[in-house]
């Protein structure tokens, strides 16, 4: 009976502060969303009407453990993020905690796009010959799937102002596909080449995309041109703002008018990424050469900047904001004014994952197993992270904290309070395991030189004895010799939070 006891505690651990270890509805886009689709709009401008970080603060950040993520994040109205890691689609709150994941059947490369009615759309490849297009509510709960054979989809969402869904098959398939709301196929298109892009709309209606040519479609699928062969590769299409349309190939970045002549062309190395607006209309578009490349509306060079890349993927798009200054992410994050010049760093890297911009300063990054969210706001001083706040039974847990640095001495302490009230605490030495009662997690700590993120606590999967059951997390910082009580708590170094499982 205790050990039944104890693996039930277990899960939710108490205070996980090791100081040593360092029909879904209408499918019309969000218009209340910061960024709520690949590269921020149905255009795929990446400009946001907000400024991004002035500075290079990390609010916060949370280890998604795998290291190859291809998604870029998206936000909802009320500062909830979205993204797909691996096999998973991850929420995060505004405070960096887990709302909740769901663990899919196969990977989720492409990005995911958010609905006005509380819909996630996503693509998930389940292997070489069939994928899924797939719909979440905001809570993590499947709406529906729609199967698709031959295709290994790692595309992403475009959603229409009528509501219809417009995705690319991906690799093998070679087909655009448009689903109706409900998840049913309302008509599709064999195109000539592997399928890739996502597409893009037109203040018409019309869907432009890329798939070895570019395509314009009618709403209702009727073919309103295509291009000569352009071995488009990844590159998806960008409107620019008298809808002229860009596209990246292997060996230039095409203008072409609304109509499909040829307005121009860039020639360079492998423009894989998507091309983005910026200020006075100029074109950004990242290279296999490690460039980032400013272009005149002319198609001349205005500047190149030299951002790095990793193992020859130089897939990243930038996120610009309402200021100019662009954002992109490579071996480290940078941050670049309009002119060229570097304004700061970070040392975070990403492969394919694009920046988002939030609409309150915020920068959201899926850099190697780390989800990133810097800002210019001062961050919580010390902060506890579940993996999820209402996980449910046989779900893996972990917790989290944080800890900014801090120049005083300090005892640590951190409990867990069960239904009935029985007080555990953490155990540093057995981190699968807790005590009875309220003791030390470590004593007389010189402080903390630099800011700490860790997971602290691991559980495989909760029990059926947990539940039903709410447990409450307190841990907190005192002066050297104090007494745990919350009166005595330096500033800012007390958290307190519950884990309610399902």
């Amino acid at each position: 009976m205790k050990r039944n006891i104890s693996i039930a505690m277990l899960f939710t651990a108490a205070i996980f502060l090791a100081i040593f270890c360092f029909d879904s509805g209408w499918a019309q886009p969000d218009p209340n969303s910061p960024w709520p689709m690949f590269h921020h709009d149905g255009r795929h401008t990446g400009l946001s009407s907000s400024a991004g970080p002035a500075t290079s603060v990390l609010l916060w950040s949370y280890c998604t453990e795998e290291n190859w993520a291809e998604s870029s994040p998206v936000i909802g109205s009320d500062g909830m993020t979205y993204i797909g890691v691996g096999a998973r689609l991850y929420a995060f709150n505004p405070n960096g905690s887990l709302s909740w994941s769901y663990l899919t059947e196969g990977n989720l490369e492409g990005s995911p796009a958010l609905g006005n009615a509380g819909s996630i759309y996503v693509g998930i490849s389940g292997s070489d010959t069939k994928g899924w297009y797939t719909a979440f509510n905001t809570a993590g709960a499947f709406q529906w799937s729609y199967l698709a054979d031959n295709s290994y989809v790692d595309t992403s969402f475009n959603i229409g102002a009528d509501g219809s869904l417009y995705v690319g098959s991906g690799e093998y398939d070679g087909h655009i596909y448009a689903l109706n709301p409900s998840g049913s196929l309302k008509w599709s298109y064999q195109t000539y080449g592997e399928a890739y892009s996502v597409p893009a709309i037109g203040a018409q209606g019309e869907i432009y995309f890329g798939s070895n040519y570019l395509y314009s479609f009618s709403p209702n699928g009727a073919l309103n041109w295509s291009s000569e062969k352009l071995d488009t590769g990844w590159s998806s299409p960008t409107l620019g703002r008298n809808s002229e349309i860009y596209i990246g190939s292997y060996d230039n970045l095409y203008a072409f008018n609304p109509n499909g002549s040829l307005d121009g062309s860039y020639p360079g190395s492998f423009f894989h990424s998507q091309p983005v607006l910026g200020n006075g209309g100029r074109i950004y578009v990242n290279a296999d050469d490690n460039n980032l490349y400013a272009l005149n509306t002319d198609s001349s060079l205005y500047w190149s900047y030299d951002a790095g890349q990793l193992e020859g993927l130089a897939a990243s798009s930038p996120a610009v904001g309402s200021d100019g200054e662009l954002y992109i992410a490579s071996d480290n994050l940078y941050a670049l004014a309009s002119t060229g010049s570097l304004n700061w760093s970070y040392a975070a890297s990403s492969k394919k994952s694009s920046p988002a911009l939030g609409g309150n300063g915020r920068l959201y990054m899926q850099g190697t197993n780390t989800f990133y969210c810097l800002g210019q706001e001062t961050p919580p001083a010390f902060m506890g992270v579940p993996s999820s706040s209402s996980p449910s039974v046989g779900e893996r847990f972990t917790f989290d904290v944080v800890c900014q640095p801090m120049s005083r001495s300090f005892d640590a302490y951190g409990a867990v309070i069960t239904p009935d009230g029985t007080i555990f605490s953490f155990n540093l030495a057995n981190p699968m395991a807790l005590r009875a009662g309220l003791q030390s997690l470590a004593l007389s700590v010189p402080g903390i030189p630099t800011t700490v993120q860790r997971t602290l606590f691991v559980a495989p999967s909760i029990p059926q004895t947990a539940q039903g059951k709410t447990f409450t997390f307190i841990m907190g910082f005192v002066p050297p010799g104090a007494a745990p009580r919350v009166e005595n708590v330096i500033s800012g170094y007390l958290w307190n939070g519950s884990v309610s499982v399902r």
